[in-house]
């Protein structure tokens, strides 16, 4: 007979490996009856005892906000996973591509649990996705457990505030291109056209002639209307000149002087006289054009009128040269003054200067006179300031303003009671050997280089006298009391002023927008431009709306109110107009954009609330909805008006209060009814204090005077 015996052996932490089982039969005596054996194998398989779970924070979530997925594994196995490699993914259900992914390795002994929470941004998502807990089992990775999500389209969330800028306007002086000459040198013909007040008969006659201006008659022709078919030009005229009536109809005549066949200069003398003598049905009709200049001393031009008759036509010899725009001193090879110009523009505008170009001396001093500068640049070599507004920029510096001189052909401009006592230099002639400027690592570079000057340049000596060297000249020595000293930086007042002896603004516009002597010119800039800026009344305020998208690519409208008595200046890519300004933009999804702008201030003091508004998405059909109205509040300072000026006076020494005395009363007497000559006077206050140090008395006296001369300027009638 057979019988089965059935024993259960419980495995649960045995090794792993081979094993083998021995049974046997012994009787009741213990003898044994049989025996057979038998093997078996105990193995892992991690499919089967890793169990996985996922939680999701958020079933449903707007794109931007975060989730956070919390993956728990548990081995339920005997036997412990050891180097167990967990993968934590984010996957496009759609796609199947993971998005995020990440991993640890970790040991799980039997009913061990592992828990991990990975919290990612969601923003640039949307659709369907899950989080999934993988294991690395062999070579493969096994899906333990997932749990998915759906990321919806964020909405339109836009931020704003309206801040305070850090960086006034500036002010620059070129040199402008020399114009064509195209100056009238002669006139080769000189038509003439008159009309009668009521037709001609048929039978009509008409006599031109031509006179010099002695009265001789030159040429004559005359011709009845019935005959008239075309140009009369019967007599050869004298004295060079030939006269052709041209057309003649019952309502008018004209008539053409030209050079005549004897003219070897093949141009009309200097002046003429015409006459038309017409009869018509018995009555003599008399046209007369009185003097007529054709040497080109008086301007001439088509449809001028002469007497009774008007200029129909004219032609002239005018000058032949092209327009001239090569640096006014050189060198040859230097970029002419139309690249340096547009080299200028574009790297003012990429740098985020707010900037006024001008190559003229006269729009220059205009410009400074609004009030609405905080740094200033002169790059002219042929332009020249006058000397009173030379003085305005020094006293600009010394009330807090910024400059820089670049390049001076001569010491016009840095004599010291002009701009040389703002730059702190004092000026000593050329130098043709100077090879390069050396710029060590510091203001003007983060990295110490070279700027080679043109060939056979000539570069600008100077003295420091109160100024700190900025950078040197190479292949060139002192002479002298002057330095090799390139550029100098003067702390003078409460501003700055830069000098450099060389043309920077050429060299830059040679080297191109990223080169040392490009850089260095921004950094120049940056350098004199003051630590910070006061609201004063009637200044100008450099402002900023900035935003921030918090939520999906759009295009969005920003407003700015401009509140009652203040002026917009500028508003880069703004369309302006008397009441607001507006612009219109794409924003990128996480984007901050930065909107600069410039008001005038007004002119009494108090607090000014400036008022924006953005509203987004931008369609056909409108601006969209609003999002933020950001605003901001200035308190507006009271500007230096000179009334308590006295006070300061009354501090100086004797000698120096009687005579800045003499000139501030001058200024009051004049403040009102003549601004212009108060402001010389003011300015002469200011030349008694020069040279007489800078004990803090002085220097109170002066920036005040400094202030107020700003005030004086901006009431010049421009």
């Amino acid at each position: 007979a057979l019988r089965d015996q059935l024993d259960t052996a419980v495995l649960n932490g045995a090794d792993i490996g081979d094993y083998q089982v021995l049974g046997q039969v012994i009787d009741s005596a213990g003898a044994l009856l049989a025996s057979d054996t038998a093997a078996f194998a105990v193995l892992a398989d991690l499919n089967k005892q890793l169990l996985g779970t996922v939680v999701v924070q958020h079933a449903v979530l707007e794109a931007g906000q975060p989730q956070t997925c919390t993956h728990t594994v548990r081995n339920g196995g005997s036997i412990a996973a050891a180097d167990l490699e967990l993968h934590y993914a984010v996957v496009n259900i759609d796609t199947q591509q993971a998005v995020f992914d990440d991993s640890e390795v970790v040991t799980l002994p039997s009913d061990g649990e592992n828990s991990a929470d990975r919290t990612f941004s969601t923003r640039g998502l949307e659709g369907n996705y899950a989080c999934v807990l993988q294991a690395k089992i062999n070579t493969a990775l096994a899906t333990l457990a997932f749990a998915p999500f759906e990321v919806l389209p964020p909405p339109i969330e836009i931020d704003a505030e309206i801040t305070t800028g850090n960086r006034g306007r500036l002010l620059v002086l070129l040199d402008s291109p020399k114009s064509a000459d195209d100056k009238c040198r002669g006139v080769t013909q000189l038509d003439l056209s008159t009309d009668f007040a009521a037709a001609l008969s048929p039978q009509a006659t008409v006599t031109v002639s031509v006179q010099d201006k002695s009265g001789a008659v030159l040429d004559q022709e005359n011709i009845d209307l019935a005959s008239f078919s075309g140009p009369v030009n019967d007599n050869p005229g004298s004295d060079g000149v030939d006269l052709a009536l041209t057309a003649f109809t019952d309502s008018g005549i004209t008539m053409s002087l030209v050079p005549g066949a004897d003219n070897d200069k093949a141009k009309l003398g200097t002046e003429y006289r015409f006459l038309a003598e017409v009869a018509s049905d018995g009555t003599t009709i008399t046209k007369e054009s009185g003097p007529i200049h054709t040497s080109c001393s008086q301007p001439i031009a088509a449809g001028d009128q002469h007497g009774e008759f008007a200029i129909s036509d004219l032609a002239v010899i005018a000058g032949t040269s092209a327009p001239k725009s090569d640096d006014p001193h050189g060198p040859k090879d230097a970029p002419d003054l139309v690249a340096q110009r547009a080299f200028l523009e574009e790297l003012l505008t990429t740098a985020g200067w707010s900037a006024t170009i001008t190559d003229n001396a006269e729009t220059f001093t205009g410009e400074l006179r609004t009030g609405g500068y905080t740094v200033y640049a002169l790059f002219n070599e042929q332009e020249k300031l006058s000397e009173t507004v030379q003085k305005e920029l020094r006293e600009a510096v010394f009330r807090g303003e910024g400059l820089i001189v670049a390049g001076p052909h001569d010491s016009r401009n840095t004599k010291k009671q002009k701009l040389g006592h703002a730059l702190g230099i004092k000026a000593h002639g050329h130098d043709s050997h100077a090879e390069s400027v050396y710029i060590p690592a510091g203001v003007l570079t983060d990295a110490a280089g070279m700027i080679d000057l043109f060939a056979k340049d000539k570069v600008a000596r100077i003295e420091p006298l109160t100024a700190d060297s900025l950078a040197t000249y190479e292949g060139t020595s002192a002479k002298g009391t002057a330095t090799v000293d390139s550029v100098t930086v003067n702390d003078y007042g409460s501003g700055r002023g830069i000098f450099a002896g060389f043309d920077w603004l050429a060299a830059a516009t040679r080297d191109s927008q990223g080169s040392l002597a490009a850089q260095a010119l921004l950094k120049a800039l940056a350098h004199a431009h003051p630590a910070a800026t006061s609201p004063f009344a009637g200044s100008v305020a450099p402002l900023a709306m900035v935003l921030t998208n918090l939520g999906i690519a759009t295009t969005a409208q920003a407003t700015i109110d401009a509140p009652y008595n203040t002026r917009v200046i500028d508003a880069p890519q703004a369309e302006v107009t008397d009441t607001w300004i507006r612009w219109t933009f794409d924003l990128a999804e996480e984007q901050v954009l930065t909107l600069p702008f410039y008001l005038v201030l007004p002119e009494t003091e108090g607090l000014v609330t400036i008022q924006g508004r953005v509203t987004a998405p931008v369609t056909d059909e409108g601006p969209g909805d609003l999002q933020a109205e950001p605003s901001l509040s200035i308190d507006v300072l009271p500007a230096q008006d000179g009334e308590d000026m006295n006070q300061a006076v009354d501090g100086l020494p004797a000698k120096l209060k009687k005579q800045v005395e003499k000139h501030l009363a001058k200024a009051f007497d004049y403040r009102d009814a003549k601004p212009e000559k108060a402001l010389q006077e003011a300015l002469k206050a200011s030349d008694v204090l020069l040279d007489e140090g800078d004990q803090s008395e002085i220097a109170l006296v002066r920036a005040k005077i400094a202030a107020w001369i700003r005030r004086l300027e901006m009431a010049i009638e421009q």
